[in-house]
């Protein structure tokens, strides 16, 4: 019950920022390939790969640190925790400025400080 009341709170404060997108919004996802990075010991083996990587890369929760420790911009980052704590362990990696034009996709239950950290951002409803 508390998770699903946190849920409903924070798409309540995430229901705001909601914004009209046409398709040519994404026309740079076309033809292009994607590496999909997930935070794990794999990660730390194949990191200083990513850069010679020619295409999107998506950032998956935790990862984002580990990518921008090692000056690996994501182009999208992909958020689904929902609790304000995730937020904190990643604040600072979240507020920073190379991710500017970094879109954030996730869902509408996210904690409101994550989506509002991203000026480039798509939410799904739950």
């Amino acid at each position: 019950m508390e998770d699903e009341m946190m849920s409903l709170k924070h798409s309540s404060q995430n229901i705001k920022s909601l914004k009209n997108f046409k398709t040519s919004d994404f026309s740079f996802l076309e033809s292009h390939k994607a590496l999909i990075v997930g935070n794990g010991p794999s990660l730390d083996l194949i990191i200083d790969d990513i850069n010679k990587f020619n295409g999107i890369v998506v950032s998956c929760g935790t990862s984002l640190p580990s990518l921008l420790r090692k000056n690996i911009v994501p182009h999208i980052h992909v958020e689904m925790e929902r609790s304000k704590d995730g937020y904190y362990i990643k604040e600072d990696y979240l507020k920073s400025p190379l991710l500017k034009n970094t879109l954030l996709i996730t869902l509408n239950t996210v904690y409101h400080k994550t989506l509002l950290t991203f000026e480039n951002r798509l939410f799904f409803l739950k």
